[in-house]
Formats: C-alpha cells, sequence, structure tokens
C-alpha cells in the first residue's frame, strides 16, 4: 500500500535473512521485474523504489576476517563464495546491484555514538528545565565500558540508561537537581559526579 501511494520510495528489508523461502522467492520477482501483482490482481510497480536490504550473515566470518588482516574487498569474496550463497539463493543475490561490508566501529567512532547518544539525554532534561554537559572523561568511560565489538553499538544506549539516567534519577528524587540547574556530570574515582556550572 505505501509503495502503492509513494512510488519514489526507500524500501528497508531489515534483517532480510530472517525472511522466509517464500519472501524470498517474492523478492526474486520483485528485483528482476520491478513489478509484482497482489493476490486480487492489483499490480505494484516498484521501479522507482530503492530497495536496500540489511543482513548480520556472516558476521562472524567478517569479524575473522578482519581478525586475519584481510581487506574488505577479501572478506566480501569469502563471505559471497561461503556464507551468504548459503543462506540466500544465488540468483538473488545476483539480483541486487552491490553487496556492502561494514567493516566494525573504531573507538572514535564509538565515541562519537556515544557523545550523540548523551546528546539525546541533554535535550530531554533541557526540555524539563535542567541544563547539562558531561566531560570527556565520561563519554570515553561509557564508549569504552559500553561497546561490545559483538553487538556493535547498541549496548551504549543501555549503558546510559543503567549508569547515567539512573544516576540524574536519583539526583532529581533528592532534589540535588531542581529546575533551572546547570551542572556538567563528570567522572571521579570511577563515579559519576555533579558540577555545579
Amino acid at each position: 500500500k505505501h509503495v502503492k501511494n509513494y512510488p519514489f520510495c526507500l524500501l528497508l528489508l531489515d534483517e532480510f535473512e530472517k525472511a522466509s523461502s517464500e519472501i524470498l522467492n517474492l523478492f526474486l520477482q520483485i528485483l528482476e521485474d520491478g513489478r509484482i501483482t497482489s493476490g486480487k490482481g492489483e499490480t505494484i510497480d516498484l521501479t522507482h523504489c530503492l530497495i536496500i536490504a540489511t543482513s548480520n550473515a556472516g558476521t562472524r566470518e567478517i569479524q575473522e576476517g578482519i581478525k586475519q588482516n584481510l581487506n574488505l574487498e577479501q572478506i566480501k569474496q569469502k563471505l559471497f563464495s561461503l556464507t551468504l550463497t548459503k543462506i540466500f539463493p544465488p540468483e538473488l543475490l545476483n539480483r541486487f546491484d552491490g553487496i556492502i561490508v561494514f567493516s566494525p566501529l573504531t573507538p572514535d567512532e564509538v565515541q562519537r555514538v556515544t557523545y550523540l547518544q548523551l546528546g539525546i539525554l541533554k535535550k530531554q532534561m533541557l526540555d524539563k528545565g535542567i541544563k547539562l554537559e558531561f566531560t570527556k572523561n565520561v563519554t570515553e568511560e561509557i564508549a569504552e565500558k559500553a561497546f561490545d565489538p559483538l553487538l556493535g553499538a547498541r549496548p551504549i544506549r543501555r549503558y546510559i540508561q543503567d549508569h547515567v539516567e539512573g544516576f540524574i534519577a536519583k539526583l532529581l528524587l533528592a532534589r540535588q537537581l531542581p529546575r533551572g540547574s546547570s551542572v556538567t556530570i563528570d567522572l571521579e574515582n570511577e563515579k559519576l559526579v555533579i558540577k555545579q556550572n
């Protein structure tokens, strides 16, 4: 329905490896013809639709390739010949214009993700009338402790919820962070502390 109403769109197929064989067969037709016919005989045109499929298939192989210092092109070739063809029909893979292998996040990228996540928290608190800042020490500590090479940056959000938001909640309940406060959260002896601005 969405593609019918908005033919110039992006269709994201997240975790495509989990799709059933019937769905994969459906996309064989879509990627080949650029159109599909519904059970009611209605034809949907997808020729102007950009289709991106994401997959965690081969994550282990990618990590092994990086440990072996293979470049991304070598990893991609190995991944295509050994793993992807076992999960997806080769004729389906050949209908995609390209397969992109993403390399793991660098420590600097993890810190940037942490900074962005803390920015969301800062905005939420600002909406409540409290101005928060975080020192570089806090950002580095969260990035280091929360990042998991196997899970990527997802644990950062949970770590911030458990540790930083929990810390702020305790301050709010103790009335140490009233509306109109402007504070910096820092790290001392591996513990979060607040400093008035």
